[in-house]
């Protein structure tokens, strides 16, 4: 990949600037771009889930990304930190289970720090280089700025004018805030700071993998050391990381899907892609998330059909390779019918009872018509969803939420803020319909995942997923045009 300076701009002056160009410097970028940069920050999340590491991998991340903004070619390789920083907390630290967890006290002021200092040398950076900074960041085109800062008013002013919003109105906002920040922050800065043209047309999908990977090993990891499986059979209650519960995980992991197939698509030994995304199917369905599975297997299907549509015109073996694979599951179920009923006792119990799902949806909707405008607020008062945290501190900021993106934007934020919801969504259709690719159809596949789990729960409104989905949009805008179909 090319490493010189953009020729379109003029060169840059300066101690920094000339310390890009220094062939030490333009090494570590290089780096940066390669699949082995993403088995290295893997590595340090799995560090960190498995062994309570969070202040090591931090701070090594915080190096990396100090690199990055200071001396990197561009900000590229800051997009698989977003969401590695997010899944790397341990059991023992988390934030909604542990009060005195590595994100309080000392430790978590130290973090603080860290994070400042990096917001410092992103700032310098944007208003030192001519480049990727300064006008040429401020007045990049974005095409879908208009519906996200609709989405973020809406957001902010949930329950404006109702009694809800005066009993909460600074947390009501701070939180508004910070679900608008998940999803406009990284598209906004990822679109100005990256020189597209440079773009590797995998970047994205390597870090879909590296992101599932870690996924992947951190729910054998809970199946191994948390307790899950008595007398064989699986204990649902006991599937949680240090950054969600089981229905966090799967949706999560279910979300890297297209993209290990989209490296299935362009790369050598296409077969090894194949079996990882099978793998990752598997391990949704050990997360035992029925919304999760289902958004998993209809996108692992639509995958396949891309794959193989790809290469119905190539005698590779590849769709034979598709066939075998996809007939193992049922094989599966066929041969091991009374171990896989046993094992998953816990998820076919269940069956299609909705979880009270029904009950919330319920009164969501009579909080709306409470509140038909701008809605009741992010903070229920009438009737409350079932909480998540056993930490009060951490429960008083983060609401319980409604467990689906309509019923959550009508009672939150009321027809105002579906109707710039809808916008907002109108307007990501349209960005991906509008000269299709591969790259984008792989990426619309991996939204396509996040939202419909969003149907039955909250991910839009969690804010790991939500950061990765504002990344993917701006590679959808921006790079990922050329896997042309």
């Amino acid at each position: 990949m090319s490493t010189q300076l953009d020729t379109a701009t003029p060169v840059q002056n300066g101690v920094l600037a000339n310390l890009r160009v220094h062939p030490v410097c333009i090494a570590i970028d290089r780096f940066l771009r390669t699949p082995w940069y993403f088995v290295m920050v893997g590595q340090l999340a799995l560090l960190s889930s498995t062994f309570a590491l969070e202040l090591i991998t931090y701070t090594c991340y915080i190096l990396i990304a100090i690199f990055i903004v200071l001396l990197g070619k561009d900000f590229l390789p800051l997009t698989p930190l977003i969401v590695l920083c997010y899944i790397s907390p341990s059991i023992a630290n988390n934030p909604g289970l542990n009060s005195n967890s590595v994100f309080s006290g000392i430790s978590g002021i130290y973090l603080l720090c860290i994070a400042s200092i990096f917001l410092l040398c992103l700032i310098i950076r944007l208003c030192t280089d001519g480049q990727i900074g300064q006008r040429a960041f401020l007045f990049c085109e974005r095409r879908l700025l208009s519906g996200m800062l609709l989405l973020g008013a809406a957001y902010i002013l949930a329950g404006a004018f109702s009694s809800n919003y005066t009993a909460n109105g600074f947390r009501n906002a701070l939180f508004g805030l910070i679900q608008f920040g998940s999803v406009f922050l990284f598209y906004f800065l990822f679109t100005g700071t990256i020189r597209w043209k440079d773009v590797s047309k995998n970047y994205l999908a390597w870090a879909g993998l590296c992101i599932g990977g870690v996924i992947f090993f951190q729910i054998a990891h809970i199946y191994l050391f948390n307790g899950v499986l008595v007398d064989w059979q699986i204990d649902r209650n006991a599937i949680y990381s240090g950054w969600g519960n089981c229905n966090n995980i799967g949706t999560m992991l279910a979300i890297t899907i297209p993209f290990v197939f989209q490296l299935a698509c362009t790369q050598k030994r296409p077969w090894v892609y194949e079996i990882i995304a099978l793998l990752f199917l598997g391990g949704v369905v050990l997360t035992c998330s029925r919304g999760s599975i289902l958004a998993a297997a209809i996108t692992y299907a639509l995958s396949s059909a891309v794959l193989i549509y790809k290469d119905l015109r190539r005698k590779n073996g590849r769709i034979t390779r598709l066939i075998i694979l996809a007939a193992l599951i049922p094989l599966a179920v066929v041969f091991f019918h009374k171990e896989l009923v046993y094992f998953f006792e816990s998820l076919i119990s269940r069956g299609w009872d909705p979880s009270q799902r029904d009950e919330i949806y319920m009164e969501g909707i009579k909080q709306f018509f409470r509140f038909p405008v701008f809605g009741g607020s992010f903070y229920p008062s009438d009737y409350v969803p079932f909480e998540f945290s056993s930490v009060q501190e951490f429960s008083a900021f983060f609401p319980p939420r409604w467990h689906n993106t309509f019923v959550q934007m009508l009672a939150s934020c009321g027809i105002v803020g579906l109707g710039a919801y809808i916008y907002h969504r109108y307007q990501t259709v349209k960005l991906l319909l509008k000269k299709p690719s591969f790259g984008k159809g792989f990426i619309g596949l991996s939204i396509l995942v996040l939202l419909g789990a969003s149907l039955v729960d909250c991910h839009f409104f969690n804010v790991g997923p939500t950061m990765f989905y504002s990344v993917a949009l701006a590679f959808a805008e921006k790079a990922d045009t050329r896997l042309a179909i």
